[in-house]
């Protein structure tokens, strides 16, 4: 369709009538429903054009969203985690966010359950990752979330069970406010890796009908149950339908020359060390390292690492670890009982450490002279 120069083009047209039809209450929202709307006004745009109108009704529909609920969300923040009861290194760190989360009057909630129990839940997915897929979907029902909004919990938080908060004096207000001052849905980190846009591991969802439709879209994408990168992969997809608009962007990731902060119509993208980084705070490298949420992702000798991690910031990290003594540090199904090499070679580096502490101490406070 030609337009004069100086007239409304086609999708700025369909555009101003898709908002008229929002005033009478119909919302239009996917590109298969602007698509039949522009034929029922008889416009009859291509696909194109279908898709430079969809960008600005994406934004639109959000902030409409967000003015229909009005000045009284809720604020309040509930912190989640999950983990198999053989795997140790969740205890660590959700006794380590637990305590964070209690500093700034979060609600924080923490399911154990068998591998396999955890597994059958998600079935038939293949990835525990998925798990939190699950959990999100329990937390955004409408019931859930009436009775969220009772506790004031206006915001979800997951963390994964291999990341901790490593900057205690840090609040998800703070990030909000910074970050996703428009109210945004979903405020999530890119991945470490360029083969995926956004990492999973820990997540900020605002409680919202959006938020639940998109993760009942997520839970039911079948071709990532079993694919890399799963449950990431996913989200990617399910954003990319609802017109968020994330491949637009041509160098994604931050590191590889992309923009830091990434904004799009309802969420926001955060470069790594704003968010969950992978490089500890002690660590030498090209890359920024974690500020918020050091998270263990890709890293080998997790338990130890984390320790050091939690000693660097000063964090009280040993009530996470007497566990060792009782699960290994691998989970699945055919996990068993610590070897007796595993349990001494624990014991004597934890020994190695407080005798180094002792020794700290003894130097940084003489004994009086006689």
């Amino acid at each position: 369709m030609n337009e004069r120069p100086g007239e409304p083009t086609a999708s700025s047209r369909l555009v101003e009538l898709v908002k008229v039809e929002a005033a009478t209450g119909r919302r239009i929202r996917r590109f298969h429903e602007l698509v039949a709307f522009s034929k029922e006004v008889g416009l009859n745009l291509g696909n194109r054009d279908v898709e430079n109108a969809l960008n600005d009704i994406v934004a639109f529909n959000a902030v409409l969203d967000r003015e229909s609920e009005g000045i009284s969300r809720a604020t309040g923040t509930l912190v989640f985690t999950a983990y198999s009861s053989d795997y140790s290194i969740g205890s660590l760190c959700s006794h380590v966010n637990r305590r964070w989360a209690e500093r700034h009057g979060y609600e924080f909630a923490c399911t154990v359950l068998p591998y396999a129990n955890m597994m059958a839940e998600i079935a038939p997915r293949k990835f525990l990752g998925w798990y939190k897929a699950l959990m999100l979907n329990r937390l955004l029902t409408q019931e859930s979330q009436t009775e969220l909004r009772a506790r004031n919990i206006g915001y979800l938080m997951w963390i994964d069970a291999d990341a901790f908060v490593i900057d205690h004096s840090k609040r998800v207000e703070d990030i909000v406010l910074d970050h996703s001052a428009g109210g945004h849905e979903l405020i999530i980190a890119e991945d470490s890796s360029k083969c995926c846009l956004l990492n999973t591991g820990v997540l900020i969802v605002r409680a919202c009908d959006w938020s639940r439709e998109l993760w009942s879209e997520v839970w039911e994408h079948r071709k990532y149950f079993d694919t890399y990168f799963y449950e990431q992969s996913a989200l990617v997809k399910c954003l990319r339908r609802r017109g968020e608009k994330l491949e637009k962007i041509e160098a994604f990731h931050s590191f590889a020359g992309g923009p830091q902060v990434k904004t799009f119509p309802h969420c926001v993208v955060l470069p790594t060390h704003l968010l969950n980084s992978n490089v500890a705070p002690h660590e030498a490298t090209a890359r920024p390292c974690a500020q918020f949420i050091f998270h263990a992702l890709g890293r080998n000798n997790k338990l130890r690492l984390l320790v050091s991690v939690a000693e660097y910031c000063g964090l009280d990290a040993d009530g996470g670890l007497p566990i060792i003594r009782e699960f290994q540090l691998i989970r699945g199904p055919a996990a068993g009982p610590p070897s007796q090499e595993k349990v001494l070679h624990v014991e004597a580096w934890l020994k190695k450490r407080d005798e180094k502490r002792d020794e700290e101490k003894a130097v940084a406070s003489p004994s009086p002279s006689v």
